[in-house]
């Protein structure tokens, strides 16, 4: 098993998973597997990673495109790794990287890291000079990890890690705008510290242009207020002064044109303040001069973004538009026009729709069964195109085979797929897919679930999932009424000799299913089958705190490949 796993979302970037790869081929601690996780290329990158094979221990995944930070969670649930580092594709790893980020984190333990970016010698001059703004005082670039901070430091996915502890108590990245900054806050709610790690920098590839770092920025502007909505204590002042930058440079700009021209003096001495600083760190008078532009276009952008997004979703009320934020992001590559992003919904009038009448909110507030046939195909089609809805697409896909499921039924992949715009072979796929589990489901008699009334047949239903194990983990049967059981779930687990267990995961189960009555049920690896005194508090713990909500602890089932030990039927519970 790799000390770390790193895993990396790749979106058409073959040529920089050349460079990311030969980077990680010479790093000189070798403790670590790479996972990387194709999201729907066009351009696939196989060939390349199969250069590297005999360099990096390197897994390769192919999957359809639905986001990047899908893509992460795809490679989290296929990696062995004690910790998950994540980097962007258009990172290159300083060779002693690795080195570095486990000698800091044997001396200081913590959860969940990240480092700073840095620009390669290698770059180009306007990359250099993006890279100056994003990293810069002046243009708040000292959040992402600089010497000087001007909020929490928060890790960003192009370098960022965390322990596999906190993915199994916090879960996976949500597909939303700055998610990384949407994970680092759902960790520190969690409880876990977050650390910088200075000397752990990668060198992280800036846009090619002004243009498209324009368009990266106005994201960034969006995402802000997208987080303040989740989140209301996250906006801080320092996110406002790119909007006070754009609204103060139109003021001047007005005043100057009115007025007198001297009202651009703050804003010449603060190009000219940017000049002198980029001057003093790059030694380049070009770098320095492309710094301006590079600042002036992340604060216009940013700022723009912002005030954009401040005025639809919190002056007009509109909140967030999910599926705007999943279609700008999946799959999203660096020719996306800002136009195209701010508008791929909009012209299908989906989220005019109150939320009551979207398809996935009126099925998570009053459940699936009251949804039309055609809100249930809408949710398995996901979206439509840019110039029809979800609904209306879905609409003429029923109305074209006479409004019946039956008929529908008959139509095949390519037939939906040369009949309907907006329909690939992905949608083609799941809804047929979807019939086809009706079909059997039709087929299918009642399924009788076992009957757990005595410790024994609490044993036998968890030796597909105990035996052999050499951790502990914990897992609790949840039974009706009548204990035939209704599902059972992992809580946890842990190492040779514990596993911590969080009681209101337990009970946040056994309140989803409805149970009655609960089974607890951990093994022990050494085969011992003598309780703790830490199991007998967990015991007393569980069973006070499910009689608050009515549920009945009737078992704690110690599991060895010896055999078990009930507490019930040593008369302890």
């Amino acid at each position: 098993m790799a000390y770390f796993s790193i895993i990396i979302p790749v979106y058409n970037r073959l040529d920089e998973v050349r460079d990311l790869l030969d980077s990680l081929s010479k790093q000189t601690d070798k403790d670590f597997e790479v996972v990387l996780v194709e999201d729907g290329s066009t351009l696939r990158c196989d060939a390349a990673v199969k250069e590297f094979e005999d360099r990096v221990d390197v897994k390769y995944f192919y999957k359809e495109n639905e986001g990047r930070s899908i893509a992460r969670n795809y490679g989290m649930e296929r990696a062995s790794g004690e910790y998950f580092l994540f980097f962007d594709s258009d990172c290159v790893i300083p060779e002693h990287y690795i080195a570095t980020l486990r000698k800091a984190l044997e001396e200081s333990p913590t959860d969940c890291f990240g480092g700073p970016d840095a620009a390669h010698s290698s770059f180009s001059d306007t990359q250099k000079a993006i890279n100056y703004s994003m990293t810069s005082f002046l243009t708040t670039g000292g959040i992402r990890g600089g010497k000087v901070q001007l909020e929490k430091f928060v890790p960003r996915t192009f370098n960022m890690g965390f322990s596999r502890r906190v993915w199994e108590k916090v879960g996976g990245f949500r597909e939303m705008f700055s998610e990384d900054i949407d994970m680092s806050t759902r960790i520190r709610q969690a409880g876990f510290a977050i650390s910088l790690i200075r000397e752990a920098y990668v060198y992280h590839k800036r846009r090619v242009n002004m243009r498209l770092f324009c368009r990266q920025v106005y994201v960034f502007g969006m995402s802000r207020i997208t987080l303040y909505l989740l989140y209301p204590d996250s906006l801080k002042l320092v996110h406002w002064l790119p909007a006070v930058f754009v609204t103060g440079v139109a003021a001047m700009a007005v005043l100057a044109a009115v007025v007198s021209w001297m009202w651009l003096l703050p804003l010449v001495a603060y190009l000219l303040g940017v000049f002198g600083c980029a001057l003093a760190m790059t030694k380049s008078l070009k770098i320095a001069a492309l710094s301006i532009v590079a600042s002036v276009v992340q604060l216009g952008g940013y700022g723009c973004g912002f005030l954009k997004a401040f005025f639809t979703k919190i002056i007009l009320r509109r909140g967030r538009n999910i599926e705007e934020e999943i279609a700008i992001r999946k799959g999203k590559s660096t020719h996306t026009d800002i136009t195209a992003m701010e508008t791929p919904y909009r012209s299908s009038r989906i989220a005019d729709l109150s939320a009551e009448d979207r398809p996935r909110e009126k099925a998570l507030a009053i459940g699936v069964e009251a949804l039309t046939t055609t809100e249930l195909v809408a949710l398995l089609l996901g979206s439509g195109t840019p110039g029809e809805s979800v609904i209306n697409l879905s609409q003429r896909i029923l109305a074209d085979s006479g409004n019946s499921l039956q008929e529908l039924s008959r139509r095949t992949i390519r037939n939906l797929v040369r009949s309907f715009k907006g329909v690939g072979d992905a949608k083609a796929v799941t809804l047929l897919a979807a019939i086809e589990l009706g079909k059997r489901y039709a087929q299918e008699g009642p399924v009788e679930k076992p009957v757990i009334n005595m410790p024994s047949k609490a044993y036998d239903l968890m030796l597909d999932k105990l035996t052999g194990l050499d951790h502990e983990e914990f897992w609790v049967i949840y039974l009706n009424t009548a204990k035939r059981v209704i599902t059972r779930a992992r809580i946890s687990q842990g190492g040779v000799a514990a596993t911590v267990v969080d009681v209101k995961i337990v009970l946040r189960h056994a309140i989803d299913n409805l149970a009655s009555a609960i089974i607890l049920v951990h093994n022990h690896p050494s085969g011992s089958l003598r309780p703790s005194a830490h199991d007998d508090a967990l015991t007393d713990k569980l069973k006070n705190a499910a009689k608050l909500i009515d549920v009945c602890v009737v078992d704690h089932i110690i599991f060895s490949s010896r055999g078990f030990y009930s507490y019930s039927d040593e008369g302890r519970l």
